[in-house]
C-alpha cells in the first residue's frame, strides 16, 4: 500500500492517492472517517435567561451543531469514563455565555473552561438580541461519534477510482470541449492529457468522441481520496484516528473469533 499526497492550498482539505489497495479498504476508511472518530460537541444547555426570538430548544440545537476543537488524548467518551456517564473533567468540557442586547450573539461569546475546546468558527452567529433582551446559559460538551448524531460528524470524506486514459491518437476537439474538468489540451493537433488527476470519470469526453479511440476507465487498486475536515482536527490527524478505530475493531473481532 502506498500514499502520495496531492498539493492543496486549503489546510482543512487533504487529497491523496492510495495505491496497491482494495476498494473494500478504501470504503472502510471513508466510513471510519465520517462515523468512528470521536469529537466534542455541545450535548446539554442549561438556560437561566433567554428572552430572545429563538426558543431554548432551537438555540440549543444551533450550539450543538457548532464544530468544536477536540482532544482525543485528554477526553474520553462518557461510556468509557470512570465517572460512568455522570460527567467529569475527563469526559465533559463546560461553556458559559452571558450577553445583553442589542447586538448579535456569536460563537466566540461561548467562554470555555478548557481553552483547548472552543468553537472552530468563532464568527458563527447564534441569535440576534434586541433592546431589553438577554441570554445567559451554561453548556456541556462531550465526546461522541458521527454514527450516533450528525453534530459529532468530523468531515466529508470521498474517494474515486484513479483514472486511466488512453487517447489512441484521438484528434476530436469535441472531446476536448466536452470535458468539464479541463483534463486535456491539444498537442500536435492531437488530444493530450494535461491533468490526469483532475478527471472524475464522468465520461463526457468519451460520449462526445466521434472516433471511438478515446478510452477512459478507473483502476481497481488505485484511488484518489479527498478529506475535508470541519476543523475539529487537522485532516492528517483525522486519518490517523480513523485507522486507529479500524484497527481496534479488527482486533476486537479477532479476539471474539478465538
Amino acid at each position: 500500500m502506498k500514499v502520495k499526497f496531492i498539493k492543496n492550498k486549503d489546510p482543512n482539505i487533504l487529497k491523496f492517492v492510495l495505491s496497491k489497495s482494495y476498494v473494500e479498504f478504501a470504503n472502510a476508511l471513508r466510513r471510519s472517517l465520517i462515523s468512528d472518530v470521536p469529537v466534542m460537541a455541545i450535548n446539554k444547555v442549561h438556560f437561566s435567561k433567554n428572552n430572545s426570538a429563538l426558543y431554548n430548544e432551537v438555540l440549543a440545537l444551533r450550539m450543538g451543531l457548532l464544530p468544536l476543537t477536540s482532544d482525543a488524548e485528554t477526553y474520553n467518551t462518557r461510556s468509557e469514563c470512570s465517572c460512568k456517564g455522570a460527567g467529569c473533567a475527563k469526559c465533559t468540557a463546560k461553556f458559559s455565555l452571558e450577553v445583553e442586547g442589542p447586538g448579535m450573539v456569536y460563537a466566540r461569546d461561548l467562554k470555555p473552561t478548557d481553552k483547548k475546546v472552543k468553537p472552530v468558527n468563532p464568527d458563527t452567529p447564534l441569535v440576534k438580541l434586541f433592546e431589553d433582551q438577554g441570554l445567559r446559559l451554561e453548556a456541556d460538551a462531550v465526546m461522541g461519534f458521527g454514527r450516533d448524531h450528525a453534530k459529532f460528524n468530523t468531515c466529508m470524506a470521498s474517494y474515486q477510482y484513479y483514472p486511466s486514459i488512453k487517447t489512441g491518437g484521438c484528434k476530436c476537439k469535441e472531446a476536448l470541449k466536452a470535458c468539464p474538468r479541463r483534463v486535456y489540451d491539444l498537442k500536435y493537433n492531437k488530444l493530450n492529457i494535461k491533468d490526469l488527476e483532475a478527471c472524475n470519470l464522468c465520461m463526457a469526453c468519451v460520449d462526445a468522441c466521434s472516433c471511438d479511440k478515446l478510452k477512459v476507465e478507473g483502476q481497481d487498486d488505485k484511488f484518489i481520496f479527498r478529506v475535508e475536515s470541519w476543523g475539529q482536527y487537522e485532516p492528517k490527524k483525522l486519518i490517523k484516528l480513523a485507522i486507529k478505530s479500524l484497527k481496534e475493531r479488527a482486533d476486537e473481532l479477532g479476539k471474539e473469533l478465538k
